[in-house]
């Protein structure tokens, strides 16, 4: 059974034992209270055993002049007198505390200010992305509703401000950044036989995007029968994709225009805290998407000048409408991870100039993901506590519950015991609450303490250390022991493996880099990684997650491989593992388990893809050889499979 209270008794506040000490005075009175009533009668005494009905017992028997009873209402009222003022002390003082410990982080150079942190200049408006005509929506859209704390416990909906106006009208402005999201399940891809999966498949995300496309036209066709035809060749699916490219030219170009200005600052409602509203991030997301699609296209239809300029828009959408905030760090680490697929596919057709891979070798070089951890710790907690602190007046309950849906796994349904004390009885245990919470508060400073300096020390350290160390050199961390507040809103601050897995496909894309310049010059991939030393790069490329260097292997004179060796520290030929570091579950053991990172490039050798899928069951077997004999096509088929036919598939059934 989980314990109903996980935490320590030091995240109780001071005096508690006070409160205690009335209460059981209160019970005192009230069993001298039940001898009294017995006595004078038996039912009076089953009246007064009921607490819902004691206070109004009390009453009728002074009433009916028992005067016994006068001294048990003025005890009983004394007592609620002192416990009113107890638990305005205990609030007053830890309140004091709370901002004497505040006093503290500031003297000694913490900012407790997000604005402050944010550092924005002053904004002008001509010169300011977000106040450009195509982006305003998006600006206003993350304006806070006019609503109160008992509005967001409700779910009531907010008045028509400005910001729900602005998100009302999103999705008539911009989406038409939405990509088509394709069939609900996934297509399989036929891979070589012990041959490891690349991080990127450019080709094969192509194909998928053709895919995607063609089932949502089928749909608005209103087709009973979706066609299942596939496509045949590169040109088939430059082809299908060409006319939304050139549909959606001109917006994305006005709009790409737009992220050039000056000045980006978004006007964050740091005032809202966990509650603060980002829309705008969304269509970020999907506007870096729509530039990987169009970075695609024009790698494979072999526009080079184009897609370096698309290039470079990804480069500014990446960094747009960003601060050290959690939230927007991971969603530009998203917006990296995708987007470095064009980069592939760029590699594969060789279409840039030397001088437009030393620009993006220096571009790349900027790029410092895992310096970003510590600003967001300090981003967290100034941006949260403020608001936290302006709801210490309010009823506790309904903060934390807020919170909880807003910063934890989201809100639950709560019991009519849980209602009645966030209601009416809640005034009774007002202030005592209040300086529980109070105290959560001044442990949650603790709690942003202990992980802004362990982020600091993660990041210093591991400047010069393998980072396939950094799970094992973590140390252990119970968000129980700095209270109720930081279980709720630290424990999804520790993704430091995120920050580390995002860089780590910026520094194998840096490494590829000088690969392509030496093919340049010499018309061929290097044998070897000290080949490119000293013309292209001054030492070896690194792989950080050993500090030796990258594995690499050439594919023909017109391919390579370049992988690392992943989280595990092994080298496992290449091969990766079947989850992302974020997603295991710790309790497993994954020692064991393969999770190199490839980075491939093929060249000439490039197949186009061919699509797997299974059987139906009222399918036949000879829709499967149709499968099969589209793999002997292309060559796809491990050894020994060229020959098999039905008699084999049935055996093998």
């Amino acid at each position: 059974m989980p314990d109903p209270f996980p935490f320590s008794a030091d995240v109780l506040p001071e005096h508690l034992l006070l409160l205690s000490l009335f209460n059981l005075l209160h019970l005192v009175v009230w069993l001298a209270a039940l001898v009294i009533g017995f006595r004078r009668r038996w039912w009076w005494g089953l009246i007064l055993l009921m607490p819902l009905l004691y206070p109004f017992g009390l009453l009728v028997l002074i009433l009916k002049r028992a005067r016994k009873m006068g001294w048990v209402v003025a005890t009983h009222a004394l007592l609620l007198v002192l416990w009113f003022a107890a638990g305005a002390y205990m609030k007053s003082r830890e309140w004091h505390q709370l901002l004497a410990a505040e006093e503290a982080l500031l003297a000694r150079g913490e900012v407790l200010d997000p604005a402050r942190l944010y550092n924005a200049p002053e904004v002008v408006p001509d010169k300011n992305v977000w106040d450009h005509p195509l982006l305003i929506t998006l600006a206003e859209a993350g304006q806070s509703d006019d609503r109160n704390i008992d509005d967001i416990f409700d779910q009531r909906p907010s008045k028509p401000d400005a910001g729900k106006l602005a998100r009302e009208r999103m999705e008539k402005e911009y989406g038409w950044m939405a990509l088509p999201s394709g069939p609900p399940q996934d297509l399989r891809f036929a891979q070589a036989e012990k041959r490891p999966s690349a991080a990127y498949q450019a080709l094969q995300a192509l194909y998928e995007l053709a895919w995607a496309q063609k089932y949502e036209e089928d749909l608005l066709r209103e087709e009973s029968d979706l066609s299942e035809e596939s496509f045949e060749n590169l040109e088939s699916l430059l082809n299908a994709l060409k006319p939304s490219y050139e549909t959606h030219k001109g917006r994305y170009s006005a709009i790409v225009e737009a992220f050039k200005r000056e000045q980006d600052v978004y006007p964050f409602a740091f005032e809202n805290g966990p509650a603060m509203l980002l829309p705008h991030l969304g269509y970020i997301k999907k506007l870096a998407q729509v530039t990987r699609q169009r970075i695609l296209w024009e790698a494979y239809a072999r526009e080079a000048d184009a897609a370096f300029q698309t290039m470079q828009d990804m480069f500014v959408i990446h960094r747009a409408g960003m601060s050290d905030v959690l939230i927007c760090r991971l969603v530009e680490m998203a917006c990296w991870k995708a987007g470095l697929e064009g980069l592939v596919a760029i590699q594969n057709k060789h279409l840039w100039s030397d001088d437009q891979w030393r620009w993006m070798a220096s571009a790349l070089a900027e790029i410092r993901l895992e310096k970003g951890i510590p600003g967001a710790m300090d981003m967290e907690r100034s941006a949260f506590v403020p608001w936290l602190k302006e709801q210490a007046d309010e009823n506790v309950l309904q903060v934390i519950s807020v919170v909880d849906a807003l910063g934890g796994p989201g809100q639950r349904p709560f019991s009519p015991a849980q209602r009645l004390w966030m209601g009416p009885l809640g005034f009774w245990v007002q202030y005592p609450m209040q300086a529980f919470y109070i105290k959560q508060i001044r442990l949650l400073h603790h709690s942003y303490d202990y992980l802004g300096k362990e982020a600091e020390n993660i990041v210093d350290q591991f400047q010069h250390r393998p980072w396939s160390e950094l799970e094992a050199q973590l140390p252990d961390y119970d968000d129980r022991e700095f209270g109720l507040l930081s279980a709720i809103l630290t424990p999804a601050l520790r993704v430091y493996d995120r920050f580390y897995s995002a860089q780590l496909m910026v520094e194998i894309a840096k490494a590829s880099v000088p690969l392509e310049r030496f093919y340049l010059k010499h018309g061929r991939y290097p044998e070897q990684l000290e080949d490119l030393v000293p013309e292209f790069c001054d030492v070896m490329p690194q792989d950080p997650m050993s500090s030796q260097p990258f594995h690499y292997r050439r594919l023909g004179s017109d391919g390579f491989e370049l992988y690392s060796v992943g989280w595990n520290g092994k080298d496992e030929g290449g091969f990766p593992g079947l989850l992302p570091v974020h997603w295991r579950d710790r309790s497993w053991n994954y020692e064991d388990e393969p999770d190199d990172v490839l980075w491939r490039v093929e060249g000439r050798e490039e197949t186009f893809p061919v699509v797997l899928r299974e059987p139906e069951d009222d399918e036949d077997e000879s829709s499967m050889m149709q499968d099969i004999e589209m793999m002997k096509r292309y060559g796809l088929l491990p050894e020994g499979f060229d020959d098999w036919g039905e008699d084999d598939l049935e055996e093998e059934k």
